[in-house]
């Protein structure tokens, strides 16, 4: 237990550098809240965050390492003709197990960048749910006003991050299809 003691303490102590602002400010919101009466708004407002930053970071995650993992299912194996080559074989699974590691890694931490970066646009989500017509439309479109103001900021941010996502995704795999060699990049000069 003793040998364990300073690791822990580190941790802990690196654990509240990293969260302890945002841990004093979600204190001192659901204080304020709480003393006006407001509790519930507290918790829609926190409770939507988590869900929208939790669905959108599981989707980025869901495309992003599954592309990866078939990109890396799919790529040729090597063909090992001699010795040396055969121990270059031996040296490359052990690296691709590394790589595999760092890919599901890597995969989570920018999928929960991207999770918290859709939290932002909470307020956008419930705009978007509790949406309501104006009763006026706008004359180009012929679409009710209301359509403009609650429905399309989410829209368009939905947009970019399908956008963000899939432009990710195709050059994260394209990086890793060219490093196992399973594509060759050739320029032409003239």
């Amino acid at each position: 237990m003793r040998r364990y003691f300073w690791p822990i303490v580190v941790a802990i102590i690196a654990l509240i550098l990293i969260f302890g602002g945002a841990l004093v400010s979600l204190l001192t919101d659901w204080l304020w809240f709480k003393d006006l009466g407001y509790e519930r708004i507290f918790i829609t407002r926190l409770l939507t965050r988590l869900e929208i930053g939790l669905l959108f970071g599981l989707l980025f995650f869901i495309v992003i390492y599954g592309n990866l993992w078939y990109a890396r299912r799919i790529a040729p194996p090597p063909s090992p003709t001699g010795i040396e080559q055969q121990l270059l074989e031996r040296l490359g699974r052990l690296a691709r197990r590394g790589i595999g590691l760092l890919l599901f890694l890597g995969s989570v931490v920018l999928s929960a960048m991207v999770g918290l970066e859709a939290a932002t646009h909470w307020e956008e989500w419930l705009r978007y749910l509790h949406a309501t017509p104006f009763g006026i439309a706008d004359p180009v479109f012929k679409k009710d006003v209301g359509f403009y103001v609650f429905q399309l900021p989410f829209l368009s941010y939905l947009y970019h991050w399908l956008f963000f996502t899939l432009a990710a995704s195709t050059i994260a795999a394209a990086a890793l299809h060219y490093a196992d060699e399973a594509v060759e990049l050739s320029l032409i000069h003239i």
